[in-house]
Parts: structure tokens; C-alpha cells; sequence
């Protein structure tokens, strides 16, 4: 058949399908007789001339004999869709196996060319079985559609011509509101009353699968097709005209006989259909009520896990008492394990209510809930926090409702924090607690999580009657910590403290805000007698203060060993700065002896008690235990948060972020830090740094004058590591003599690299090539490079090609990509050595391996200018193209237009000129402007094209020296 007149003609007379044809983004071609591709030509031909692109054909599917006819339509499918390889089948269309194709399109074009008379009725057949396969599995995988086109080539009788058949399917019979579908009375009327015929069921087999196919209802297996010779009843059309009367589609409503076609349906066996009835049951639906009867159907399906019957016997136990609520316990069960949130909800709330014949246990009740709310879920979230709240734990209810205002503001009630935080601070406990856990609360002392908010809270409600409240809250008003700063406030809120005896704010009075006045007796004697008095009543804050003092010789006595019993009595009592000091002592042998044991056990329980300057030590003492290194994270990002500044733990910092250790792998937050390590005298960080800027990567880009600076850096601390890559960027900002003396240092330790980029320093040729010879001799690639290139030309040395081509060859045996590429040129040119083609395409079939592009240009333009084998070439152009190789994308234009090795084929030409246009390329747009075809713009057929920008970085020179 000609594709001319018959497919692309009859798509463009139908105006619907052509409407949609360039919506669709998946097709399947079905070539039942792979002997004849006409119609796949047409639809090519009609996709190109309305400037659709074939890219949305997905899949091909080619039956039919192996013969030389099929292989070269099976060539010609590759180039009109050169993006989807065809599936192969040698052997003729079989009519029984339907669901191998595995379709699942939006689209299928059927292209079986129908010979003779007889076959009409078999292919007629195949194509309504193969509908219902296309319908069945589209059903399961597309969730909302409103059309879907079946097409597929038919043979007309009454004209002896084959022609076009399309067909309209609707979505969902009987169940669907889109204004845009056909009124449904006009198609129960073009049907000649479909209901009626269903009814008499009474019907040929093929006409019973006609009509599932004009509702668009994939047959759901109910195993009565192989007895419906028999029965003659289907039960799945029963149920459909049991729908018709639930719902008063084409026939009157009424709820007695649509309940008796559910019964109908039921009494074969028909899964669906008894559960409905069950439904109806429990209901009184058409039906008198008994949800006993019902209760004994859905648990019969229960038995094999249906998870609606399941939810349906929760239902009847909801609204039952005693033993029959009781036995929903193992449906809820089962439904929360596997995950269903609802029933774990469910469970939860038994367990707090003591519903369902459970008791109150809040601990299984927890483990509910508690993974759910830790993944953010924000109705396990609510759940937690309810659960907390009520059996009064306000902390870590406060902590859940917090978590929800941040997962799903929306769920939480109104005003809920605020309630929350009352009755934390004041249920049950006294003034002096409540400001001793805003002290935990502003710090993070003691495993409480560090809230400036709540500290304010607690603090603000006992500031009045607590000095050391007041005192607290001095101090974050001075210091704007939580609250705007205001130091008149904070300097009002400390002075009062200290007048009622507040140690810490004595503290701060002692060592800022008055320091000029501790040699004043008169000032200072009341603050002692303030400080001993507090003392003899066992206050931790009057200790530290005191043996801060007695060690820095402030108000007493510079005195070790008073200063370490002070520390030591206040660690005790559970001050974590205490404690923090107290190992510092340790640590240094101040008013005691060194004592690497202690030390570590107070800097621990310091650490664990939130003293940020104990965490950024202790954590730095975890990193470098590799037992405990994953643990070391938590205590390091606690200690950078309130501003700890150390170079060691800036390190193991950058090192966790870097490797992932005990957080997520995040270069970006990595880089940073090691910065700040660096810059605090690291070396280790210098090094990482040195290394990074040389080489560069997306989160640090190439830069040799910051390769330089902390190379220099590094060295000066004894790590000689780096001095290649030291050298190699001082010669690249101009500090030529510098790098000369650092390539000098590593050539005498025999660094051939180092002997090789000496060369390229040197300006007088015969000591450059002196050191290029010396690197050569230690295997050096480079160097053997630049030896061949100094006997190819006679530089500094005699000429002598055949030197040149050996060294070219060691360096290339050693994967130096700039000798394969010149090796390969050599002997494609017959440069130092005779023409060798073989050869040539040897050293560019290794390049192209390693990944090279311009192999793969130069090899395509050797096979068709050395070889004249346009196939191959075509081939490794395409390859090319395939990775973005702009000039090979733009060649295969060239190659179609003016048929290099190939006959001219503009509709190819066009296709690769519009891929390259796309692109940007400028060469290309030009090309189409000359075949007077537009291009393509993110799927849409524009006049003109926006110039991207085409800046590329200058070519770099640091392959001749690295």
C-alpha cells in the first residue's frame, strides 16, 4: 500500500487523532509482516512534514521470516527512528500470545496489511484481543485519563482496499463526570441498548469481548470465561449492570435489583461482587440489614489479608461493645504492621485509652508511634506529643509540639506552645529548679538540648525571686543572646544579681565589668565575705569562683592548690565549667599532679553535661580514636555552634563533613572548616587545601596563587608532601625562581616529574633537554613526550625521526593520551615513519577506550577519507554525537546534506543540524536557514533560536608540564 495515500493521508482526515497525535509522548508500531513497512513510512513521513519529532516513538516491534527483504526494512526503521532499536521476532504473528508484548502505551499503531478475503475475521479478532491486553495493563499503570486511541490497519470488503481504524474508548463506564465525554445516553443509544443486551447475556463470546471494549473494562480474570459455553452468564457483565442500577445510569434507579445482579454475580463465585454484598448487607442496601451475615463474608476474605474486608470488620467493631470490639485487636494489629498509619494511630490511642480490652502502656505505646514521628511524619509527630502531654511529661511534649510547628504548623493547635511551656516551668517544681533549668536551657548543660527561648521563659517567670535567674538574664540582655541586646538592661539585671549574693554575676562583675576596682580593699573585701559565706552553704557557683580566683590570683591569693580544691569541690557538685577546668588541671599539673586518666574523665563528664569548650575537646579526642570516631561529630557540632574556635577540632570537623562520619557527606560545609583549621596553623588542613586548589573541584575551584599560599604554609611546617604542586603553582603566577628551587629539592630526590618541569623552565633548549632526558630515563611519560617531540624536529639535538617515533611509543605505552593522539596522526600521515593505516586506527580505537572525543572525530574522518567506508565513519560520528560532541553532531549534517559517502538525505540532515542548533551552534542555524527548515527550541518549532553563551575557557597549557 502506498503510505502516501493511505496512513499519512488518513491521520490527516482524522481530526481528532490528529489533535492528539503531538500530545503523546509514548508509541509502539506493531509490524505484524515485516516484509512491508509502508505504513511505519507513513507515519514517518507525516510525523516530519507536521513537524513532530520521532523521538516519542518508543518502541518497534518486527514479526515475520528472516530474509533479505525484512533486514533491509529493518534498516530502514533504524534510520527514520534512530532512537529506539526494533524488537525482532523471525517467525509469523502468534494470534495466542498477547500479553508477551507487554504494552503499556498510550499509542499503538497496528500495521497488518491484509492480503486476502479470508483472513479478515482472524485479524479482526487478534486486533479486539490485543485491545483488551492494551486495555488491561494501561488500566494498572496510567491513573487518570479521559481518551485513548487504538488504531490499527483493517480490511474493507464492500471498497476490497485496507484503510485506517480508530476507535474512542471511554474511561471507566458508568463512572465518569468530565463535561468533555460523550453523553452518555447518546452512546447507550449508538449501542442499541446495551444494558438490554447484557441483561439477556445470551451472547457470542467475541461480541461479549466487543462490548468490554467500547466501556473500556479489562476483564479481571473471574475465571467464568472458560465455562461461559455453559453458564452463559458472566458475572463481571452482572455487576456492571448492578452498577447501572445503583447509580441510575441509562435505566432507573433501584436499589432492589442492582443488590439481586449483585447476588447473581455472587453465586458464581465472584470475589468483588460477594464483597459488595456484604456491603449491602451491613448497609440494609436493597436488602434487609444483618451485619452478622456480613461480619461472616468479610472475615472469610480477611483470612487471605484483603485489606478491605479487614478495614470493614473494624468498622463493625467500632460500633460494637465487649468481646466484639475486642476482636478487631488482631485486624489492627496485623494492618499496623504492615505499616498501615491509621491502624498504628489506632493502637497508639488504644494503648493511652485503654480501649479494645488493652491496658495503658505508654511504653508500647511509644514504640508505635516513635519511628513515624522521628522520620518527620507530622501525625506521628502530634501523636507523640499528645502522648507526652498526657501523662504530663511537658518537657518532651514542648519538644514534639516544637518539631510539629516546624513539620506541620497547620496540625497545631492554636496557642499549644505556650500552654505547653506554663505548665513545664511550673508543674511541680520550685523557683530555684525552674531557673537552674533555664541555666541548662541557655548553656545546654546536663543533656538538655540548648533553647535560648525557653531559658528566657524559665529565667523571665523566677527572675524576681531568683538571683541567679536575674543574674541570667542579665547577661543575655547585655549580650543579645535570645532577646534584643540591651546592655542598659543587662548592666541593671547583673548589678542587682551581685547585690543579692548571684555568684556568676559576681563573676562577671570580677573579670569585665569591674576588673579595675579588685585591687580596691574596700570594694573587694564584701565580695569576699559574699563568696566564703556561700561557700560554707555548699554553693557550686561560689567554689568555682573562688578557685577561678585563687588560680589567676584575683580578690585572693594566687594559690594552686587552693584553686584546685575550690574546682574540684564545685566539678563535684555537677557545675560542668567546674568540671571543664578541673581536667584543664588535670591536663597541666596545676595544684596537683599530671594525670592523663583524670583529665580524660572530667573532660568527658563536662562534655556530657554541655560545657561547649569540653565538647570541642572531648570531640577531637573521639576523632582520633578510630573505635569511637563516629561519635565524635555531636560534640563537635555542639562546641562550633556556640562559637568554639580550635584548629585541631576545626579539623576533625571538616574530616567528619568531608568522609561523612557521623553526619552526611557535605563537601560544601567541609571546605569551610578546613579553612578555619588552616588559617589557625593546621597543618594538615594547609596540606588538604594545598592539593584541592591544585586539582580543583565543584566545590573548590582550581587556583594555584591559594595552591601556593598554602603550600608555603604547609612547607614551613615540615610537610615537604606538597612541594611538586608548590612549585608547579608558583610557576604559574610568576614566581619562577621559587619554583625552580622547590623542582630543584625534589629532582635531587629523584623526582622525574619534578626533572621534567624543570626542562619547561629552563630557557636555554639544551638544559631543558638534558632534564627532559633524565625524567625519560625514570619512565616519565611526559618527558618521553617531550624527548620525541626534540629528535622529531632536532632541537637542541640531532634530528632523528626513529628516536622520536620510539619515544613517542613509550610514552603512549604508558596511557599518555598526547602521544597515542600523535602517534595515531604519525602514522596516519606517514610522519617519522612509513603510512600505516592499520596502525593508526590502533592508537585511535585506544584513545577512543580512554574516553577521547577528538579520537573519535579523527578515526570517523580517517574511515571516510582513508578507508571510503562511510558506514564505519557514520558510526563513530554517531557515537560521538552520543556523548555531545558538538562537531560530530554538526557533521552527520554535513554528511546527509551533501551525501558524503551516502545518498542525500535532507530529512536526516535537518535532523542532526536542528540537535546541533539546539545547541546554540551557529554553523547549524545557518544550515537551516539554507534548507529553509526551522529548529527546535525545548519541543516547540521556532523562527529563530536564543544565542546561549558560546565563552569557552582558554586552552590550558598544563599538560606539557604535569
Amino acid at each position: 500500500m502506498s503510505s502516501k495515500s493511505t496512513l499519512n493521508s488518513q491521520i490527516s482526515r482524522h481530526e481528532e487523532l490528529a489533535r492528539l497525535l503531538p500530545l503523546i509522548k509514548g508509541i509502539t508500531i506493531i509490524e505484524y509482516d515485516g516484509m512491508d513497512i509502508d505504513g511505519s513510512k507513513g507515519l514517518y513521513e507525516y510525523m516530519l512534514e507536521n513537524g513532530l519529532s520521532v523521538d516519542v516513538i518508543d518502541r518497534i516491534i518486527v514479526c515475520g521470516k528472516k530474509t533479505e527483504t525484512l533486514q533491509k526494512n529493518i534498516e530502514m526503521l533504524r534510520e527514520m527512528f534512530p532512537f529506539v532499536e526494533p524488537e525482532i521476532t523471525h517467525k509469523e504473528w502468534d494470534r495466542t500470545d498477547f500479553k508477551a508484548l507487554n504494552i503499556c502505551d498510550v499509542l499503538v499503531f497496528h500495521m497488518a496489511t491484509v492480503v486476502r478475503t479470508s483472513e479478515y475475521d482472524n485479524y479482526r479478532d487478534d486486533g479486539l484481543k490485543l485491545h483488551e491486553i492494551i486495555k488491561q495493563t494501561r488500566q494498572a499503570y496510567f491513573a487518570c485519563y479521559l481518551y485513548h486511541y487504538t488504531s490499527y490497519w483493517d480490511y474493507d470488503h464492500d471498497t476490497n482496499s485496507s484503510c485506517l481504524r480508530c476507535k474512542l474508548r471511554l474511561k471507566d463506564f458508568g463512572n465518569n463526570n468530565d463535561d468533555d465525554m460523550p453523553d452518555p445516553t447518546a452512546f447507550c443509544a449508538e449501542r442499541q441498548d446495551y444494558i438490554k443486551m447484557c441483561q439477556e447475556t445470551l451472547i457470542p463470546k467475541d461480541l461479549f469481548f466487543q462490548c468490554m471494549d467500547e466501556v473500556d473494562h479489562g476483564c479481571e480474570e473471574c475465571n467464568q470465561c472458560n465455562n461461559y459455553g455453559k453458564m452463559k452468564r458472566c458475572p463481571f457483565a452482572q455487576r456492571i449492570i448492578a452498577a447501572c442500577y445503583r447509580q441510575g445510569i441509562y435505566v432507573p434507579q433501584d436499589e432492589k435489583i442492582a443488590h439481586e445482579w449483585e447476588a447473581m454475580a455472587s453465586r458464581q463465585g465472584y470475589k468483588p461482587a460477594h464483597i459488595q454484598l456484604a456491603d449491602d448487607m451491613f448497609e440494609g442496601y436493597g436488602c434487609k440489614q444483618s451485619t452478622t451475615a456480613a461480619l461472616e463474608i468479610y472475615k472469610e476474605y480477611a483470612r487471605s489479608n484483603d485489606e478491605y474486608c479487614i478495614n470493614r470488620i473494624i468498622a463493625l467493631a467500632e460500633v460494637s461493645e465487649g468481646k466484639d470490639r475486642i476482636s478487631a485487636i488482631p485486624y489492627i494489629t496485623q494492618l499496623a504492621k504492615e505499616g498501615n498509619e491509621d491502624m498504628i494511630l489506632k493502637l497508639s490511642d488504644a494503648f493511652q485509652n485503654e480501649d479494645y480490652g488493652l491496658p495503658k502502656d505508654i511504653v508500647q505505646q511509644e514504640e508505635w508511634i516513635r519511628q513515624g514521628a522521628e522520620n518527620g511524619n507530622p501525625r506521628f509527630v502530634k501523636a507523640m506529643a499528645e502522648m507526652y502531654e498526657a501523662n504530663e511529661n511537658w518537657a518532651d511534649s514542648y519538644k514534639w509540639y516544637k518539631k510539629l510547628e516546624e513539620v506541620a504548623p497547620e496540625l497545631l493547635p492554636e496557642n499549644k506552645l505556650d500552654e505547653i511551656e506554663l505548665k513545664m516551668l511550673t508543674n511541680g517544681a520550685n523557683d530555684e529548679e525552674i531557673a537552674q533549668k533555664g541555666m541548662d536551657y541557655l548553656y545546654g548543660y546536663h543533656g538538655v538540648e540548648r533553647d535560648t527561648h525557653l531559658a528566657f521563659r524559665c529565667l523571665n517567670y523566677t527572675e524576681k525571686r531568683v538571683p541567679l535567674a536575674k543574674g541570667l538574664l542579665g547577661r543575655m540582655y547585655y549580650y543579645g543572646v535570645g532577646v534584643k541586646q540591651s546592655i542598659k538592661t543587662g548592666l541593671r539585671l547583673l548589678t542587682d544579681a551581685t547585690k543579692a549574693d548571684d555568684m556568676l554575676s559576681m563573676e562577671k562583675f570580677i573579670y569585665v565589668l569591674h576588673a579595675d576596682k579588685v585591687e580596691d580593699e574596700s570594694w573587694t573585701s564584701d565580695i569576699i565575705n559574699t563568696i566564703d559565706r556561700e561557700i560554707l552553704k555548699d554553693n557550686p557557683y561560689a567554689c568555682y569562683l573562688k578557685g577561678k580566683c585563687c588560680r589567676d590570683g584575683r580578690l585572693y591569693e594566687k594559690s594552686d592548690m587552693e584553686a584546685f580544691a575550690m574546682m574540684q569541690k564545685a566539678a563535684e557538685m555537677g557545675y560542668p565549667p567546674a568540671q571543664y577546668r578541673l581536667a584543664l588541671m588535670y591536663f597541666d599539673g596545676i595544684g596537683t599532679q599530671e594525670d592523663a586518666y583524670r583529665y580524660h574523665q572530667w573532660i568527658e563528664t563536662s562534655a556530657n553535661n554541655g560545657h561547649y569548650e569540653a565538647e570541642g575537646v572531648y570531640g577531637a579526642i573521639l576523632f582520633n580514636d578510630w573505635r569511637n570516631r563516629s561519635r565524635a561529630f555531636k560534640f563537635l557540632k555542639s562546641a562550633f555552634d556556640q562559637g568554639y574556635e580550635d584548629s585541631e577540632a576545626a579539623w576533625c570537623m571538616a574530616q567528619c563533613y568531608m568522609r561523612g562520619i557521623g553526619t552526611s557527606k557535605d563537601e560544601g560545609i567541609a571546605y569551610p572548616m578546613y579553612i578555619k583549621a588552616a588559617e589557625e596553623g593546621r597543618a594538615d588542613a594547609q596540606v588538604k587545601l594545598c592539593e584541592d586548589y591544585f586539582s580543583g573541584n565543584q566545590f573548590l575551584s582550581k587556583d594555584y596563587t591559594e595552591c601556593a599560599r598554602w603550600g608555603e604554609a604547609a612547607i614551613a611546617q615540615g610537610k615537604n608532601g606538597v612541594r611538586f604542586e608548590t612549585a608547579y603553582s608558583s610557576a604559574n603566577i610568576g614566581k619562577k625562581d621559587r619554583a625552580y628551587e622547590l623542582y630543584m629539592q625534589l629532582a635531587d630526590e629523584g623526582n622525574a616529574a619534578a626533572m621534567n618541569n624543570l626542562g619547561c623552565l629552563e630557557d636555554d633548549e639544551s638544559k631543558a633537554f638534558e632534564w627532559f632526558m633524565k625524567a625519560a630515563e625514570k619512565d616519565d611519560s611526559v618527558a618521553q613526550k617531550n624527548v620525541a617531540r626534540y629528535y622529531r624536529y632536532g632541537i637542541a639535538t640531532d634530528k632523528d625521526e626513529q628516536k622520536a617515533l620510539d619515544y613517542y611509543i613509550k610514552s603512549a605505552n604508558q596511557g599518555y593520551m598526547d602521544s597515542i593522539l600523535e602517534l595515531a596522526s604519525l602514522y596516519r600521515n606517514g610522519y617519522c615513519t612509513e603510512k600505516n593505516i592499520e596502525e593508526s586506527i590502533k592508537w585511535y580505537e585506544k584513545a577512543v577506550e580512554k574516553g577521547n572525543k577528538d579520537a573519535m572525530l579523527d578515526l570517523a574522518s580517517l574511515y571516510i577519507d582513508e578507508l571510503d567506508d562511510s558506514e564505519k565513519g557514520i558510526q563513530m560520528y554517531k557515537q560521538a554525537a552520543e556523548k555531545g560532541v558538538e562537531r560530530a553532531i554538526l557533521k552527520l549534517g554535513e554528511i546527509y546534506e551533501d551525501g558524503i559517502g551516502v545518498e542525500v538525505n535532507t530529512h536526516k540532515a535537518i535532523f542532526w543540524y536542528r540537535k546541533a542548533a539546539a545547541n546554540g551552534n551557529e554553523e547549524a542555524k545557518e544550515s537551516l536557514k539554507r534548507l529553509k527548515a526551522n529548529w527546535i527550541v525545548d519541543g516547540k518549532i521556532e523562527d529563530d533560536i536564543e544565542e546561549g553563551n558560546n565563552d569557552q575557557d582558554e586552552e590550558s597549557n598544563d599538560d606539557l608540564m604535569f
